[in-house]
Protein backbone atom coordinates (compact mmCIF):
# COMPACT_ATOMS: atom_id res chain seq x y z
CA UNK A 1 0.00 0.00 0.00
CA UNK A 2 1.51 3.35 -1.06
CA UNK A 3 1.38 6.45 1.03
CA UNK A 4 -0.37 9.71 0.13
CA UNK A 5 0.27 12.66 2.45
CA UNK A 6 -2.44 15.16 3.29
CA UNK A 7 -2.90 18.04 5.68
CA UNK A 8 -4.70 17.31 8.89
CA UNK A 9 -7.67 19.67 9.06
CA UNK A 10 -9.23 17.90 12.04
CA UNK A 11 -12.47 17.16 10.17
CA UNK A 12 -11.78 13.58 9.05
CA UNK A 13 -12.46 10.43 10.98
CA UNK A 14 -9.46 8.36 12.10
CA UNK A 15 -8.64 5.15 10.21
CA UNK A 16 -9.56 6.41 6.76
CA UNK A 17 -7.76 5.28 3.62
CA UNK A 18 -7.57 7.25 0.39
CA UNK A 19 -8.69 5.36 -2.72
CA UNK A 20 -8.18 6.34 -6.35
CA UNK A 21 -10.10 5.07 -9.37
CA UNK A 22 -9.04 6.08 -12.88
CA UNK A 23 -11.60 5.86 -15.71
CA UNK A 24 -10.76 6.10 -19.41
CA UNK A 25 -13.56 8.50 -20.33
CA UNK A 26 -14.16 12.14 -21.17
CA UNK A 27 -14.57 14.41 -18.18
CA UNK A 28 -16.77 16.75 -20.24
CA UNK A 29 -19.20 13.90 -20.94
CA UNK A 30 -19.21 12.66 -17.34
CA UNK A 31 -22.50 14.37 -16.55
CA UNK A 32 -24.69 14.22 -13.45
CA UNK A 33 -26.58 11.13 -14.59
CA UNK A 34 -23.38 9.19 -15.29
CA UNK A 35 -21.86 10.36 -12.02
CA UNK A 36 -24.91 9.23 -10.04
CA UNK A 37 -24.86 5.82 -11.72
CA UNK A 38 -21.16 5.48 -11.01
CA UNK A 39 -21.43 6.47 -7.33
CA UNK A 40 -24.43 4.24 -6.70
CA UNK A 41 -22.63 1.27 -8.24
CA UNK A 42 -19.43 1.94 -6.34
CA UNK A 43 -21.24 2.20 -2.99
CA UNK A 44 -23.07 -1.07 -3.69
CA UNK A 45 -19.85 -2.92 -4.48
CA UNK A 46 -17.91 -1.37 -1.61
CA UNK A 47 -20.60 -2.23 0.92
CA UNK A 48 -20.79 1.29 2.32
CA UNK A 49 -23.09 4.25 1.91
CA UNK A 50 -22.71 6.75 -0.89
CA UNK A 51 -22.48 9.49 1.74
CA UNK A 52 -19.32 7.88 3.14
CA UNK A 53 -17.68 8.05 -0.27
CA UNK A 54 -18.80 11.60 -1.00
CA UNK A 55 -17.71 12.99 2.39
CA UNK A 56 -14.09 13.56 1.27
CA UNK A 57 -13.96 13.13 -2.49
CA UNK A 58 -12.68 14.93 -5.55
CA UNK A 59 -13.05 14.33 -9.30
CA UNK A 60 -9.99 15.31 -11.34
CA UNK A 61 -10.18 16.44 -14.96
CA UNK A 62 -8.46 14.83 -17.96
CA UNK A 63 -9.66 11.31 -18.08
CA UNK A 64 -11.85 11.02 -14.99
CA UNK A 65 -9.95 10.33 -11.77
CA UNK A 66 -11.97 9.86 -8.61
CA UNK A 67 -10.21 10.19 -5.24
CA UNK A 68 -12.06 9.63 -1.98
CA UNK A 69 -11.52 8.47 1.59
CA UNK A 70 -13.15 5.37 3.08
CA UNK A 71 -12.51 3.09 6.08
CA UNK A 72 -9.53 0.77 5.65
CA UNK A 73 -11.68 -2.38 5.67
CA UNK A 74 -13.80 -1.02 2.81
CA UNK A 75 -10.68 -0.16 0.82
CA UNK A 76 -9.32 -3.68 1.35
CA UNK A 77 -12.61 -5.15 0.11
CA UNK A 78 -12.54 -3.04 -3.04
CA UNK A 79 -8.92 -3.94 -3.80
CA UNK A 80 -9.64 -7.63 -3.38
CA UNK A 81 -12.85 -7.69 -5.42
CA UNK A 82 -11.51 -5.48 -8.23
CA UNK A 83 -8.38 -7.64 -8.45
CA UNK A 84 -10.26 -10.93 -8.58
CA UNK A 85 -12.74 -9.61 -11.11
CA UNK A 86 -10.01 -8.36 -13.45
CA UNK A 87 -7.86 -11.47 -13.12
CA UNK A 88 -10.81 -13.85 -13.44
CA UNK A 89 -9.57 -15.90 -10.51
CA UNK A 90 -13.04 -16.89 -9.38
CA UNK A 91 -16.03 -17.85 -11.45
CA UNK A 92 -18.48 -16.43 -9.03
CA UNK A 93 -21.75 -14.84 -10.01
CA UNK A 94 -21.16 -12.35 -7.21
CA UNK A 95 -18.31 -10.95 -9.30
CA UNK A 96 -20.49 -10.37 -12.34
CA UNK A 97 -21.76 -7.10 -10.91
CA UNK A 98 -18.18 -5.97 -10.28
CA UNK A 99 -17.02 -6.93 -13.79
CA UNK A 100 -20.01 -5.11 -15.25
CA UNK A 101 -19.21 -2.02 -13.15
CA UNK A 102 -15.56 -1.99 -14.21
CA UNK A 103 -16.45 -2.36 -17.89
CA UNK A 104 -19.37 0.08 -17.87
CA UNK A 105 -17.39 2.80 -16.08
CA UNK A 106 -14.21 2.14 -18.13
CA UNK A 107 -12.08 1.63 -15.02
CA UNK A 108 -8.46 1.20 -16.10
CA UNK A 109 -6.68 1.62 -12.79
CA UNK A 110 -7.35 1.65 -9.07
CA UNK A 111 -5.19 2.11 -6.03
CA UNK A 112 -5.43 2.61 -2.28
CA UNK A 113 -3.17 4.84 -0.23
CA UNK A 114 -2.34 4.90 3.40
CA UNK A 115 -3.12 8.43 4.55
CA UNK A 116 -0.16 9.99 6.31
CA UNK A 117 -1.20 12.83 8.59
CA UNK A 118 1.03 15.88 8.35
CA UNK A 119 0.67 18.29 11.22
CA UNK A 120 1.12 21.83 9.88
CA UNK A 121 2.28 24.22 12.57
CA UNK A 122 1.78 27.90 11.91
CA UNK A 123 4.42 29.63 14.02
CA UNK A 124 3.27 33.14 13.17
CA UNK A 125 2.09 34.96 16.31
CA UNK A 126 -1.63 35.09 16.93
CA UNK A 127 -1.34 38.11 19.25
CA UNK A 128 0.96 41.05 18.59
CA UNK A 129 1.78 44.28 20.42
CA UNK A 130 2.88 46.80 17.78
CA UNK A 131 4.78 49.98 18.78
CA UNK A 132 4.72 53.02 16.48
CA UNK A 133 7.10 55.89 17.26
CA UNK A 134 6.51 59.58 16.68
CA UNK A 135 8.10 62.42 14.72
CA UNK A 136 11.91 62.13 14.60
CA UNK A 137 11.67 58.81 16.43
CA UNK A 138 13.10 55.42 15.53
CA UNK A 139 13.18 51.77 16.61
CA UNK A 140 14.81 52.62 19.97
CA UNK A 141 12.30 55.33 20.93
CA UNK A 142 10.56 52.91 23.31
CA UNK A 143 13.65 51.67 25.09
CA UNK A 144 12.92 48.27 26.68
CA UNK A 145 9.17 48.84 26.81
CA UNK A 146 8.37 46.37 23.96
CA UNK A 147 10.52 43.69 25.64
CA UNK A 148 8.82 44.17 28.99
CA UNK A 149 5.33 44.20 27.49
CA UNK A 150 5.97 40.92 25.68
CA UNK A 151 7.28 39.37 28.88
CA UNK A 152 4.26 40.45 30.94
CA UNK A 153 1.52 39.71 28.37
CA UNK A 154 2.80 36.98 26.05
CA UNK A 155 1.90 39.15 23.04
CA UNK A 156 4.70 39.25 20.46
CA UNK A 157 6.18 42.77 20.41
CA UNK A 158 7.59 44.64 17.43
CA UNK A 159 8.39 48.26 16.57
CA UNK A 160 7.26 49.79 13.29
CA UNK A 161 9.82 52.35 12.16
CA UNK A 162 9.43 54.84 9.31
CA UNK A 163 11.39 57.78 7.86
CA UNK A 164 10.84 61.03 9.73
CA UNK A 165 12.70 64.22 10.68
CA UNK A 166 13.52 67.70 9.45
CA UNK A 167 16.64 66.77 7.47
CA UNK A 168 15.60 63.25 6.37
CA UNK A 169 12.90 62.26 3.88
CA UNK A 170 9.54 62.67 5.58
CA UNK A 171 6.70 61.23 3.50
CA UNK A 172 3.19 62.36 4.29
CA UNK A 173 1.38 60.74 7.20
CA UNK A 174 -1.13 59.21 4.80
CA UNK A 175 1.68 57.36 2.97
CA UNK A 176 3.27 56.25 6.25
CA UNK A 177 -0.14 55.00 7.33
CA UNK A 178 -0.54 52.91 4.17
CA UNK A 179 2.97 51.50 4.58
CA UNK A 180 2.20 50.64 8.23
CA UNK A 181 -0.94 48.75 7.18
CA UNK A 182 1.06 46.78 4.63
CA UNK A 183 3.86 46.02 7.14
CA UNK A 184 1.40 44.64 9.68
CA UNK A 185 -0.24 42.40 7.07
CA UNK A 186 3.17 41.11 5.94
CA UNK A 187 4.45 40.36 9.43
CA UNK A 188 1.36 39.61 11.53
CA UNK A 189 -1.35 38.22 9.23
CA UNK A 190 -4.54 37.29 11.07
CA UNK A 191 -3.07 38.31 14.45
CA UNK A 192 -5.06 40.13 17.09
CA UNK A 193 -3.38 43.50 17.58
CA UNK A 194 -2.65 45.82 20.47
CA UNK A 195 -1.09 49.00 19.07
CA UNK A 196 0.91 51.36 21.28
CA UNK A 197 1.49 54.63 19.44
CA UNK A 198 3.57 57.59 20.60
CA UNK A 199 3.02 61.18 19.53
CA UNK A 200 2.69 61.40 15.71
CA UNK A 201 2.64 57.60 15.63
CA UNK A 202 -0.88 57.87 17.03
CA UNK A 203 -1.89 60.04 14.09
CA UNK A 204 -0.43 57.46 11.71
CA UNK A 205 -2.37 54.64 13.36
CA UNK A 206 -5.63 56.58 13.59
CA UNK A 207 -5.44 57.27 9.87
CA UNK A 208 -4.79 53.56 9.20
CA UNK A 209 -7.79 52.53 11.27
CA UNK A 210 -10.14 54.92 9.46
CA UNK A 211 -9.05 53.21 6.22
CA UNK A 212 -9.95 49.70 7.43
CA UNK A 213 -13.60 49.81 6.26
CA UNK A 214 -12.19 50.07 2.73
CA UNK A 215 -10.22 46.82 3.07
CA UNK A 216 -11.59 43.35 2.30
CA UNK A 217 -10.00 42.06 5.50
CA UNK A 218 -9.67 44.75 8.19
CA UNK A 219 -6.85 44.57 10.71
CA UNK A 220 -8.00 42.82 13.87
CA UNK A 221 -7.19 45.65 16.27
CA UNK A 222 -8.32 44.96 19.83
CA UNK A 223 -6.61 47.88 21.56
CA UNK A 224 -5.05 51.22 20.68
CA UNK A 225 -3.02 52.99 23.37
CA UNK A 226 -2.23 56.59 22.44
CA UNK A 227 0.74 58.00 24.36
CA UNK A 228 0.93 61.77 24.16
CA UNK A 229 -0.58 61.73 20.67
CA UNK A 230 -1.80 65.13 19.40
CA UNK A 231 -5.39 64.68 18.29
CA UNK A 232 -5.84 68.37 17.66
CA UNK A 233 -2.26 69.08 16.63
CA UNK A 234 0.85 70.35 18.39
CA UNK A 235 1.98 73.92 19.07
CA UNK A 236 5.49 73.20 17.80
CA UNK A 237 4.01 72.24 14.45
CA UNK A 238 2.06 75.47 14.35
CA UNK A 239 5.28 77.44 14.88
CA UNK A 240 7.14 75.40 12.26
CA UNK A 241 4.42 76.11 9.71
CA UNK A 242 5.34 79.81 9.99
CA UNK A 243 9.02 79.19 9.20
CA UNK A 244 9.49 79.16 5.40
CA UNK A 245 12.74 77.17 5.55
CA UNK A 246 11.07 74.24 7.31
CA UNK A 247 9.31 72.16 4.67
CA UNK A 248 8.79 68.98 6.64
CA UNK A 249 5.52 67.47 5.35
CA UNK A 250 4.75 65.54 8.53
CA UNK A 251 5.29 68.54 10.78
CA UNK A 252 3.04 70.71 8.67
CA UNK A 253 0.30 68.07 8.82
CA UNK A 254 0.50 68.19 12.64
CA UNK A 255 -0.35 71.90 12.60
CA UNK A 256 -3.61 72.33 14.59
CA UNK A 257 -5.06 74.19 11.60
CA UNK A 258 -3.94 71.71 8.93
CA UNK A 259 -6.58 70.42 6.47
CA UNK A 260 -5.10 66.96 7.00
CA UNK A 261 -5.98 66.88 10.71
CA UNK A 262 -9.40 68.40 10.03
CA UNK A 263 -10.24 65.60 7.57
CA UNK A 264 -8.69 62.85 9.69
CA UNK A 265 -10.58 63.82 12.85
CA UNK A 266 -13.86 63.89 10.95
CA UNK A 267 -13.39 60.29 9.83
CA UNK A 268 -11.89 59.30 13.19
CA UNK A 269 -15.01 60.47 15.03
CA UNK A 270 -17.14 58.28 12.75
CA UNK A 271 -14.84 55.28 13.26
CA UNK A 272 -14.86 55.69 17.04
CA UNK A 273 -18.63 55.95 17.15
CA UNK A 274 -18.99 52.65 15.31
CA UNK A 275 -16.11 50.62 16.74
CA UNK A 276 -15.32 51.79 20.28
CA UNK A 277 -15.54 49.97 22.62
CA UNK A 278 -17.44 47.09 20.98
CA UNK A 279 -14.68 46.19 18.52
CA UNK A 280 -11.60 48.05 19.73
CA UNK A 281 -10.68 49.84 22.94
CA UNK A 282 -8.94 53.21 22.64
CA UNK A 283 -7.08 54.56 25.69
CA UNK A 284 -4.92 57.65 26.14
CA UNK A 285 -1.85 58.08 28.37
CA UNK A 286 -1.10 61.75 29.06
CA UNK A 287 2.07 63.08 30.68
CA UNK A 288 1.59 65.96 33.08
CA UNK A 289 5.01 67.45 32.23
CA UNK A 290 4.75 67.30 28.45
CA UNK A 291 5.79 70.59 26.84
CA UNK A 292 5.11 69.40 23.26
CA UNK A 293 1.51 68.11 23.28
CA UNK A 294 -1.12 69.67 25.53
CA UNK A 295 -3.17 67.61 27.95
CA UNK A 296 -6.41 68.25 26.07
CA UNK A 297 -4.92 67.35 22.70
CA UNK A 298 -3.37 64.16 24.11
CA UNK A 299 -6.64 63.20 25.80
CA UNK A 300 -8.32 62.61 22.45
CA UNK A 301 -11.61 60.74 22.53
CA UNK A 302 -10.82 58.77 25.68
CA UNK A 303 -13.49 59.62 28.25
CA UNK A 304 -11.21 58.31 31.00
CA UNK A 305 -7.63 59.30 30.05
CA UNK A 306 -4.82 58.02 32.24
CA UNK A 307 -2.47 60.73 33.58
CA UNK A 308 1.14 59.77 34.17
CA UNK A 309 2.39 62.18 36.81
CA UNK A 310 5.64 63.91 35.99
CA UNK A 311 6.04 62.23 32.60
CA UNK A 312 7.44 64.29 29.71
CA UNK A 313 6.86 63.86 26.01
CA UNK A 314 9.64 61.34 25.36
CA UNK A 315 10.17 59.57 28.67
CA UNK A 316 6.51 58.54 28.90
CA UNK A 317 7.30 55.67 26.48
CA UNK A 318 10.82 55.01 27.77
CA UNK A 319 10.28 53.72 31.32
CA UNK A 320 13.28 52.95 33.50
CA UNK A 321 11.91 49.78 35.06
CA UNK A 322 9.71 46.84 34.08
CA UNK A 323 7.68 47.68 37.20
CA UNK A 324 7.11 51.26 36.09
CA UNK A 325 3.61 52.67 35.90
CA UNK A 326 3.53 52.88 32.09
CA UNK A 327 4.67 49.25 31.70
CA UNK A 328 2.18 47.80 34.16
CA UNK A 329 -0.65 49.98 32.85
CA UNK A 330 -0.16 49.06 29.19
CA UNK A 331 0.26 45.39 30.12
CA UNK A 332 -3.02 45.51 32.05
CA UNK A 333 -4.86 47.20 29.19
CA UNK A 334 -3.63 44.52 26.77
CA UNK A 335 -4.74 41.70 29.08
CA UNK A 336 -8.16 43.32 29.54
CA UNK A 337 -8.61 43.78 25.80
CA UNK A 338 -7.59 40.16 25.19
CA UNK A 339 -10.16 38.87 27.68
CA UNK A 340 -12.90 41.09 26.25
CA UNK A 341 -12.34 39.79 22.72
CA UNK A 342 -14.55 36.78 22.07
CA UNK A 343 -14.68 34.56 18.94
CA UNK A 344 -17.06 35.90 16.35
CA UNK A 345 -16.80 39.58 17.31
CA UNK A 346 -16.52 42.16 14.58
CA UNK A 347 -13.03 42.96 13.39
CA UNK A 348 -11.79 46.51 13.49
CA UNK A 349 -13.50 48.51 10.75
CA UNK A 350 -16.10 45.89 9.76
CA UNK A 351 -19.02 47.94 10.96
CA UNK A 352 -18.00 51.30 9.60
CA UNK A 353 -18.26 52.52 6.03
CA UNK A 354 -16.18 55.44 4.86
Amino acid sequence: MDELPRRDDGAREPGLVRFKIKMQRSYAEFDAAQRNRYLDGLARIAGCTRAQIEAHQVFIRGCVIHEFEIPAVVAERLMELFGKAQRGELDDSALDDIRTFLAQENVVDYKDYKVVTIQVHDERPKKAAIFVHGWRGDEVSFGRLPEWIESQTGWKSAVYSYPTGIWSPSPSIALVSAAFDNWVRDNFPEAALAIIAHSMGGVVVRHALTEQPLRDTPLDTKLLVLCESPETGAAIASLAAKVPTIRDQQLRELDPDSPFLFSLNKWWDKWVKTNVPAVCRVRSLVGTSDDVVSLNSARGTDTDPIPVLGAGHSDIVKPKSEKGEVVTTIARLIREAGKAAEPGTLRSGDAAVR
